[in-house]
């Protein structure tokens, strides 16, 4: 569990600008109470503003019990904590006291932060290697890129390099990685204290990590334990998430399973060159229909035979005309059309105009002006009748709507929120989208626009104003207040905005402290 409480005995105001908070002259501020504080150690950690700040002595840390230094406080604050050996230790024998700074090729003392492996560690990068080498010894030819290993008293080429090859040189701790497109070494950012590495070959073809204690690579351990198949016990069942045959014999058939046993040969079921069934193992096939038996038999009774389509269809026959003797056929006519011939000469009728009860309301799925009048507005509704000649609003020349019936502003509208996601906060900056603090940035009006209201929701109740400022200044555009109360809202605002300003909210909190905060803005812009 930790506790950050950071004071400011600067005489000033001071601003810790990416936290969202202020601190007057002479006040404390608990930053982080037992991972339940205003922020987590991950913010802080993350925290430019706090760290400068604390680092140059304008704040101070306290853990709690004591006020830190300022090299403590740092480390304090920071994720990557380093581990401090306390008190005196005496030396066997007299001689002075043992700590942790006076121990030579001490490792640092925080969590390793392992890293890619590298080939080796070489002792210079030269034309030819170093001076008396000894076997076990590397090298980075500069001539022609490749490491070299001394073996047996001379230099063996380790081959053509490719990424993601690196090794770490002795002569300034640097790791350097190949580039496959720029076909050489280089630097790609220099190693941090506590950076941790296994290195393939330490010189004795096995490899051992090492770890950088922020001035040179101290080895910790040779890793090179061995061949598995070197091991005690290899034939014991350590392993009872694998099958062995008595295992494997519960879940599956044997292979043996699937031979025909009616043939001395037993051959295979899946014995062709495919991996398919043996044709052999299979009934007879027939792939011709004509070959089935039974097709005089009704099994398809959805299909119509002549019982059932007589039931459903008239007979070609009974469509003749039985008194012409000739029973000419209704189908008569060359386009197969009825013929003539048996229609009533009413049918004949080619023009609709002839029709009788054409004034009829027959067709009721159509309007007429009563039930049209009954769903729609007339022509003469849609008049502005404020002009004598009564233009209708339809009347431009694309047939949209005419401007001049249009307000002045045709409105869209918009809302931006700000909060924190935390409980026991005190006055700040809160944050809008991305988790930023809205004094630093914030929602950018594309357009001229307007702010119409805003409200406030926070989590139980809570003693606080809330003001709406503009592009990170401390000058108040509208505020909404809160006395013990869990949220308030106001409509009744109309302030102006111009293109390129962004939006931010600053909680005042006059009492006590308030929990996940929520502020709505509401604009509005043409």
């Amino acid at each position: 569990m930790a506790t950050i409480i950071v004071k400011n005995n600067s005489g000033s105001v001071v601003s810790i600008d990416d936290l969202g908070i202020t601190l007057a002259n002479a006040t404390q501020r608990t930053l982080v109470q037992d991972d339940a504080g205003e922020f987590t150690i991950d913010e802080l950690d993350g925290s430019v503003n706090l760290y400068t700040l604390v680092a140059a002595g304008t704040l101070i840390l306290n853990d709690g019990t004591t006020d830190l230094s300022t090299v403590n406080g740092v480390r304090h604050v920071k994720l990557d904590t380093e581990w401090e050996i306390d008190g005196s230790y005496s030396v066997s024998g007299g001689g002075g006291t043992v700590h942790w700074d006076n121990i030579t090729d001490a490792p640092p003392a925080a969590s390793p932060n392992w890293k890619e492996p590298v080939l080796c560690r070489v002792e210079e990068r030269s034309p030819s290697g170093p001076i008396g080498p000894d076997d076990g010894m590397f090298y980075l030819d500069t001539d022609d890129g490749h490491l070299y290993k001394r073996v047996a008293s001379a230099w063996v080429d380790q081959g053509a390099p490719s990424e993601p090859d690196a090794f770490i040189d002795k002569t300034d701790e640097e790791v350097y990685h190949y580039n496959d497109s720029s076909s050489i070494w280089s630097i790609q950012v220099g190693p941090d204290e506590s950076d941790a590495r296994i290195v393939a070959d330490d010189g004795d073809g096995g490899a051992a990590a090492y770890v950088y204690n922020g001035s040179a690579w101290i080895k910790l351990s040779d890793v090179d334990w061995g061949d598995h198949g070197a091991l005690s016990g290899l034939d014991d069942d350590d392993h009872t998430q694998y099958h062995n045959d008595t295992r494997g014999d519960v879940r599956y058939h044997l292979k043996t399973y699937f031979y025909d046993t009616s043939q001395g040969t037993q051959t295979g079921i899946v014995a062709d060159s495919t991996g398919k069934i043996d044709v052999s193992f299979l009934p007879t096939i027939v792939s011709d229909h004509g070959d089935l038996t039974g097709l005089g038999d009704d099994d398809h009774t959805q299909y119509l035979n002549n019982a059932r389509g007589d039931i459903r269809y008239y007979q070609q026959s009974q469509f003749y005309n039985t008194s012409q003797g000739n029973a000419t056929g209704i189908f008569a006519d060359s386009t197969g059309k009825l013929d003539v011939s048996f229609l009533p000469d009413s049918a004949l009728l080619s023009d609709h105009g002839a029709l009788t009860g054409l004034g009829d309301d027959d067709h009721t799925q159509y309007h007429t002006d009563t039930r049209g009048d009954a769903r729609y507005y007339t022509q003469s509704s849609f008049f502005g009748t404020s002009q004598s000649s009564q233009t209708p609003i339809l009347s431009d020349a694309t047939g949209k709507i005419d401007v001049s019936f249009l307000p002045d502003m045709a409105v869209n509208s918009m809302a931006t929120t700000f909060g924190r996601g935390k409980s026991n906060l005190q006055s700040q900056w809160l944050r809008g989208a991305g988790d930023v603090v809205s004094n630093l940035s914030g929602t950018r009006m594309a357009l001229t626009a307007q702010i119409i209201g805003m409200s406030v929701q926070v989590n139980g109740t809570a003693s606080a104003t809330f003001y709406v400022r503009r592009n990170g200044s401390t000058t108040n555009l509208t505020n909404l207040s809160l006395t013990a109360a869990a949220g308030a809202q106001t409509y009744a605002l109309a302030i102006d905005l111009a293109a390129g300003d962004f939006l931010g909210v600053y909680m005042d909190v006059t009492s006590g402290n308030v929990d996940y905060p929520v502020v709505t803005v509401w604009y509005i812009w043409s």
